[in-house]
C-alpha cells in the first residue's frame, strides 16, 4: 500500500514539474508574441503581462515538490557538511519538522485566501477580467505537493532518528 501510495506522489511531483515546465512554454511563447505583435502590428497582445505574471506564479510552485524530491533544494551546507552523522540525522528531523509546520501553516492560510477570492468574486482589474482564484488556485496546489514531500521527509527523519538510536 504505502510503495503504490509513494509511487502515485511521486507521480503528482512529475506532473507538477511537467506543468511547470509547460508554463515556462507558454511565457516563452507569450513573450515573443508581443514582441512580435509590437514590431508587426505597432500594438501590444495586452494579456501577455497579466498571464506572464500568473504563470511565473505557476512555474514556481508546481515545481517545488518536484524539486525538493529530486535533493535539488538549496540547503547551507556550511554546518551541516562538517557535523557527525549523528548529528546530522538530528539536524535532518529538525529541518523536516519546521519545513513541515511551515507548509501546513503556509498552505492552509494560502487556501483559506484563494477560497475567500473565488467566495467573493474578485477579479483582477484588467481587460480580461480574470477571477483571482485561478491563479491563486496554483499556489494552493504547488503548496499542498511541497507540504505532502516535507511530510514524507520528516517520516523518513524519524525513522532515522529511532534507526540512529537503536544502532
Amino acid at each position: 500500500m504505502m510503495n503504490r501510495t509513494s509511487h502515485f506522489v511521486d507521480r503528482l511531483y512529475v506532473i507538477g514539474a511537467a506543468l511547470s515546465g509547460l508554463s515556462i512554454i507558454i511565457v516563452v511563447c507569450l513573450v515573443l508574441g508581443e514582441i512580435f505583435a509590437r514590431e508587426a502590428f505597432g500594438r501590444s497582445i495586452l494579456v501577455s503581462v497579466e498571464y506572464t505574471t500568473y504563470l511565473l506564479v505557476a512555474i514556481t510552485f508546481f515545481g517545488l515538490a518536484y524539486t525538493q524530491r529530486m535533493g535539488q533544494m538549496i540547503y547551507v551546507g556550511l554546518i551541516y557538511d562538517k557535523v557527525s552523522a549523528q548529528t546530522r540525522v538530528w539536524m535532518d528531523l529538525g529541518r523536516t519538522t519546521i519545513a513541515l509546520a511551515y507548509g501546513l501553516i503556509v498552505t492552509w492560510y494560502v487556501f483559506k485566501f484563494t477560497y475567500n477570492s473565488y467566495d467573493l468574486d474578485q477579479r483582477a482589474m484588467t481587460i480580461m477580467n480574470t477571477p483571482l482564484y485561478l491563479p491563486q488556485a496554483t499556489m494552493v496546489v504547488g503548496l499542498v505537493l511541497i507540504t505532502v514531500e516535507w511530510c514524507r521527509a520528516f517520516f523518513i527523519s524519524i525513522r532515522r532518528v529511532i534507526g540512529s538510536r537503536l544502532a
